[in-house]
């Protein structure tokens, strides 16, 4: 089996308001059993704003993944 798992992360730097994203991935190869090979991604981001003395927070993600024989 061969697996490779790129990730990329963003962050801001600010001090009262924030955002990040993300990208991330994974691809499993099975040299023995190529129609058992997989791959995987998610994407997604996240933020903050603050207001007075309250933060609004709030973030969307999606994803693929692949379900193991095993689950029921």
């Amino acid at each position: 089996i061969y697996s490779v798992q790129p990730e990329l992360v963003i962050q801001s730097g600010w001090s009262r308001n924030g955002v990040e994203a993300f990208i991330r991935g994974g691809r499993r190869m099975y040299a023995d059993f190529p129609k058992e090979s997989s791959t995987d991604y998610a994407f997604g981001a996240r933020g903050f704003v603050d207001a007075g003395a309250s933060r609004i927070t709030g973030g969307a993600d999606f994803g693929e993944y692949t379900e193991p024989r095993t689950s029921g």
